[in-house]
This record gives C-alpha cells, sequence and structure tokens, in this order.
C-alpha cells in the first residue's frame, strides 16, 4: 500500500482491491484511494474522495462501491457525516447519492438479494449531540429510485458490531474478533441473528480491514 492507513473501507472489484479512505499514521483522516492488482503485485492511486473520511459503511453494489456515512475527523467536536458516495472505475470518478435518514458511523453494510443495507454502527445521542450511541436502525438503498427506506426489524439491538457477508454466511466483529453466525441468509430477508451460535474464528489485527476476494490459485504459482 502506498499510504499506511488504517480504519478504511476495504472491498474487491473485478481483481482488485480497493482501500478507500481512512485514518494516516498520525491519526489524521484520508480522502486518498488506492487499489492493488493482485496479478501483478502492484498499487495504484486512483480517485480520491470529495472528502476526507474513515469509518464509513462500504460494499460493492452493481458493479460500483458505494461508502455511506463515517467521519471526517478525529477531533472531539467532528461530527458524524451523512452522506453517500459512488466510485464507478469505469470512469473513476465519485458520484453523490441519495442521503439515508440515519446519520451513522462505523455501520455496517450488507449486499443480500441485489438489495443493499446499512445496519448498527454509531450515531448522534438524542440527549447529547455531542456524544455518540449505538444505532439499531437498518435502512434499504432504492438504486432506481435513489432513496432510502427504513426497514422494520426487531432482531438487532442497539449495536457497534461489524458485520460482512461472505458466501451465504454472515459474520460479527466483536471486541477485535470474528464469530461466524452460522445462520444461511433466508431468502428475501437482511440477515437473521442467533446469539447461541456464534463460533470464534481469529483474533484480527486493531484497526484492520477486512473483505472477501476471490482468485485463480493457479496464477500465482
Amino acid at each position: 500500500m502506498k499510504n499506511e492507513r488504517s480504519r478504511f473501507g476495504l472491498v474487491n472489484l473485478h481483481g482488485y482491491l480497493y482501500a478507500v479512505g481512512g485514518l494516516d499514521k498520525d491519526n489524521k483522516s484520508l480522502k486518498s484511494v488506492e487499489r492493488y492488482n493482485i496479478a501483478t503485485n502492484k498499487w495504484q492511486i486512483i480517485a480520491p474522495l470529495p472528502a476526507c473520511r474513515y469509518d464509513m459503511a462500504i460494499a460493492v453494489y452493481d458493479d460500483k462501491i458505494i461508502i455511506v456515512g463515517g467521519q471526517h475527523s478525529v477531533k472531539a467536536d467532528a461530527v458524524d457525516v451523512l452522506d453517500v458516495q459512488v466510485f464507478d472505475p469505469a470512469i473513476n470518478e465519485w458520484v453523490a447519492k441519495a442521503k439515508p435518514s440515519c446519520v451513522r458511523s462505523q455501520g455496517s453494510s450488507l449486499v443480500v438479494d441485489n438489495k443493499l443495507y446499512i445496519a448498527g454502527g454509531h450515531q448522534p445521542s438524542a440527549e447529547d449531540s455531542s456524544k455518540t450511541e449505538v444505532c439499531n436502525f437498518v435502512e434499504e438503498f432504492n438504486d432506481e429510485h435513489n432513496s432510502w427506506t427504513m426497514v422494520s426489524q426487531a432482531l438487532i439491538p442497539k449495536n457497534d458490531i461489524g458485520a460482512f457477508r461472505v458466501n451465504s454466511h454472515v459474520y460479527f466483529s466483536l471486541c477485535g474478533h470474528s464469530y461466524d453466525s452460522n445462520i444461511t441468509i433466508p431468502h428475501n430477508e437482511v440477515y437473521d441473528v442467533d446469539l447461541d451460535d456464534w463460533v470464534k474464528l481469529k483474533q484480527n489485527t486493531n484497526g484492520a480491514a477486512i473483505t472477501e476476494f476471490t482468485f485463480n490459485s493457479k496464477k500465482l504459482k
């Protein structure tokens, strides 16, 4: 990676790993974006974000990269970002999309049945806007109408759990560890939660980002 970063967004798309925003070694927020070509083992700087950002939700949706929320600065008076940006690799450009209803940072994004959902994370406290509280709102993005709608659900409590999907399973990151929910995503549902069936996988590195990546191992020999 050309720029050292933590608390950044990481996704893979069309054979590249994309590292988006984050914090540098001096704890300053970044707007730089770079991608890694696993076939050539090289990093490339691409179009930056319109503004510095970290702790955002990120996903690949409709062959594009979409980021939601996050924060601009680590300053004490910094506020969460109510903003959505979409990156189109075909034109190397970020485009603003409709804003969701809930301001949040450290949220999780999931694509299920070609629908994008944002859940969890932190939001400004209803009692004191200078403080944050965990969020239990789930929102669904409609790309055709460029709009967000609240998803009615009662299973997910207020939480700052990081969630990501690999194949048909949803994984949750708790206290620096990864846990498998051990459930298959039902048809037409975002995800279900069975708190009695989580399995500890391994310890994560603090500040690291995680994504899934499929490649042909024969090409690495």
